[in-house]
């Protein structure tokens, strides 16, 4: 069985920085970056989203930072499960502060309460000769946030009337991930899709989606692939999506 990981082991605080990302990114390189590794900023200059959006975040609000991973226990052909891993840690920590019928994973990298988004999840994987060298996961928690320029983000203070205390929300996430990633070394990778399917915005509901040539899609989520295409199904037949290939409309009405 592989080694247990321990996550969050090794935590570097830093005041500021552009990305803790495209820091975390660098330190991989370099020998001497442990396997769990986390960077945490209070000010992230220069973040970034899926789609090469950015993410808005007030200095000291929220909770912005990295995990480097040396995912040995993932095949290459079995990537999106760490994107499961990911999702679910934060998920489940959530969850036990907002109403879970309001809480909802959305593929493939995104945390929703209602329509409005309250984490994003960012993963980055260096490959070498055919398998992953290193992952570095970024992810952007609204914590304490309370008025946002987007009308579509949300933060638990929002959500619950009170602020919170980061440090311990962050040690939290930490232990849960570490305790799915642990789950995906023990090979329980159905018991881990079963989760996340079951929390996935849309999984067998029929939602609104817009493909590449802007055609609108009446479709329903039935599974999403082990490298991550999203399988929806439209008129009776099975129809693979890659990331980017496909917008949910529904999320916008």
């Amino acid at each position: 069985m592989a080694k247990k990981i321990r996550i969050g082991k090794e935590i570097k605080f830093l005041p500021t920085c552009q990305s803790t990302n495209s820091l975390l990114m660098q330190m991989t390189l370099q020998d001497g970056t442990q396997n769990g590794s986390v960077i945490v900023t209070e000010d992230q200059t220069a973040g970034r989203g899926q789609r090469g959006n950015g993410w808005e975040s007030e200095p000291g609000a929220n909770l912005t930072f990295s995990i480097a991973l040396k995912p040995e226990i993932i095949h290459l052909s079995e990537q999106f499960y760490l994107s499961m891993v990911i999702a679910l840690g934060i998920y489940k920590v959530l969850k036990q502060y907002i109403p879970q019928d309001e809480l909802q994973l959305k593929w493939p990298n995104d945390i929703l309460v209602g329509k409005q988004k309250i984490c994003g999840i960012l993963i980055e994987n260096v490959i070498k000769q055919g398998r992953m060298e290193w992952s570095v996961i970024g992810i952007g928690l609204n914590v304490n946030q309370i008025e946002f320029e987007l009308d579509r983000a949300i933060s638990l203070a929002m959500i619950c009337g009170q602020p919170f205390d980061k440090q311990e929300i962050l040690r939290l996430i930490l232990q849960s991930i570490e305790q799915e990633y642990t789950n995906l070394a023990m090979g329980r990778q159905q018991a881990l899709k079963t989760d996340y399917l079951n929390a996935l915005y849309g999984y067998e509901q029929v939602c609104s989606y817009e493909d590449l040539n802007g055609k609108v899609i009446e479709g329903e989520i039935v599974d999403v692939e082990d490298q991550g295409p999203l399988v929806l199904k439209v008129n009776g037949k099975l129809q693979r999506y890659q990331f980017k290939e496909i917008k949910f409309l529904s999320l916008e009405e």
